[in-house]
């Protein structure tokens, strides 16, 4: 190749990279614009429906609320009514055990700290289960009980129990304790005497009369 073939390719190929930058340096063509998708009826149903069932649930969300508010202050309330009852009960049965004891009876704890005592019927030549039917008969609910050292036998020991529930469940409170403490002391005092038998059966009639079974209305015990 001569000098000037030279020179004329070499101005070609200058003439050639010059456009190429030239097109390179050219602004990028406008992006072709996006459409708009128009937002017809059908859009706005399903957004007034997403927004209606929003609503429902926090509705919802605000009823379960309330109700476990309620929920909790009813348990709580229920929890104050059932420690006064409990308080009641105690009182009842610390007068019962008072009134016992003060008529010479002796209970195997000294006193209780709950609904039931055991009475120690050995110093009156008693035994359990007779003393159980003997009360039966004149409507009085006791029951044969054994106690640490107690000398009879679990079959037939040297104890009653007596409880309060069914009593206190039918309102009786203090007063009545100590008048079903006089009974006890006066059935066991007279156990063999038919007299006391009849006596302490009225008197246990008269306080049924007095606190009816709230299921039962008026008793005719």
């Amino acid at each position: 190749m001569t000098t000037r073939s030279f020179t004329i390719a070499a101005a070609a190929l200058f003439l050639a990279g010059s456009g190429a930058i030239a097109r390179s340096a050219a602004p990028d063509a406008e992006p072709p614009k996006t459409e708009k998708i128009p937002v017809t009826d059908t859009y706005h149903g399903e957004f007034n429906s997403i927004k209606n069932n929003l609503n429902a649930l926090i509705a919802a969300n605000n009823e379960v609320t309330r109700a476990a508010e309620e929920i909790a202050h009813g348990n709580l309330t229920v929890a104050v009514r059932e420690r006064s009852e409990q308080d009641k009960l105690m009182q009842a049965l610390s007068a019962m055990a008072a009134g016992l004891t003060r008529r010479g009876l002796e209970l195997t704890t000294g006193g209780t700290d709950n609904h039931l005592m055991v009475i120690d019927i050995r110093p009156t030549g008693l035994r359990g289960r007779a003393v159980q039917a003997g009360f039966d008969e004149v409507g009085i609910t006791v029951n044969a009980n054994a106690f640490p050292g107690h000398g009879g036998t679990p079959y037939n020991p040297n104890g009653i129990r007596l409880g309060s529930p069914a009593v206190t469940s039918r309102g009786m409170g203090t007063d009545e304790m100590d008048e079903i403490a006089g009974l006890v002391a006066r059935m066991l005092a007279g156990f063999e005497d038919p007299a006391v038998r009849a006596e302490v059966r009225d008197g246990s009639r008269a306080l049924c009369r007095r606190f009816p079974l709230p299921y039962r209305g008026a008793s005719t015990a």
